[in-house]
C-alpha cells in the first residue's frame, strides 16, 4: 500500500485502486479501516510508531540530583533515527507533503510528548518538570528536527544521513540551556 502513497496522489486515488495495488479485497480493506482517511491515519501513525520503534533506546545520562549521579532514560538515537528517515524517506516525502497537513501535525506533537517524558524522566518525578518552563526548547527541538527532516527531504537527501546527523548533533543547545537536548543521543555518530 505504501507504493500509492508514494505517488503523491493518494486523495485522488479510489478504495478499489488501493486494494488492487495491495492485492487484497474490498472486505479485507473495510475489515482494516473505515474508509480511506481511516487507511491514511493508520498509515501515517505506523510510519510514526515505526520511526520511534527503530531510534527509541535506553541510555543512562548525567543527573546531579540523583544518587547515583546518572540515570537511565529513554533517548532517541540521532543515527538510527535518520537512517530510518534514508530508508524510508520516499513514503516520509509523500507524507511530509502539503496534502497530508495531520502527519507533520502528528509528528511534531509526539516528538513535543517525548521531550517532555525525557524532562520528566529526571529526578523521579513530574513536580520538577515544569511544562513552562521547557515548552519552549522541547517546540524548538522538535521544530529544528522535524525541519531538516522536510529540508533534507526536499532537496532529495543531498547529505548522506550521517554527516546531517553530525551537522545537526553541532546545532543542539548545550545542557546548560537546556537538558532536553539530551534526548537527541549523539554518541552513535561516526565521527
Amino acid at each position: 500500500m505504501s507504493t500509492l502513497l508514494e505517488d503523491h496522489q493518494l486523495k485522488e486515488v479510489s478504495v478499489q485502486a488501493l486494494t488492487k495495488t495491495a492485492q487484497i479485497t474490498r472486505g479485507t480493506f473495510y475489515l482494516h479501516y473505515q474508509d480511506k482517511a481511516d487507511f491514511l491515519l493508520q498509515t501515517e501513525k505506523q510510519v510514526i510508531a515505526e520511526w520511534f520503534a527503530h531510534a527509541e533506546t535506553i541510555t543512562t545520562v548525567a543527573d546531579e540530583a540523583s544518587a547515583t549521579g546518572r540515570v537511565r532514560v529513554v533517548g532517541f538515537d540521532l543515527n538510527a533515527g535518520l537512517q530510518f528517515a534514508d530508508q524510508h524517506h520516499q513514503i516520509l516525502t509523500t507524507l511530509f507533503d502539503t496534502q497530508f497537513p495531520q502527519f507533520r501535525k502528528t509528528l511534531l506533537d509526539t516528538l513535543i510528548q517525548k521531550l517532555y517524558r525525557f524532562g520528566m524522566s529526571f529526578e523521579g518525578d513530574q513536580e520538577n518538570f515544569h511544562m513552562t518552563e521547557n515548552e519552549i526548547p522541547a517546540s524548538y527541538l522538535a521544530s529544528a528536527f522535524m525541519g531538516m527532516i522536510m529540508q533534507w527531504l526536499a532537496d532529495d537527501r543531498r547529505f548522506g544521513y550521517e554527516h546531517l546527523g553530525r551537522s545537526f548533533a553541532k546545532l543542539l543547545p548545550d545542557q546548560q540551556a537546556t537538558r532536553l537536548s539530551q534526548w537527541f543521543l549523539t554518541t552513535n555518530l561516526n565521527r
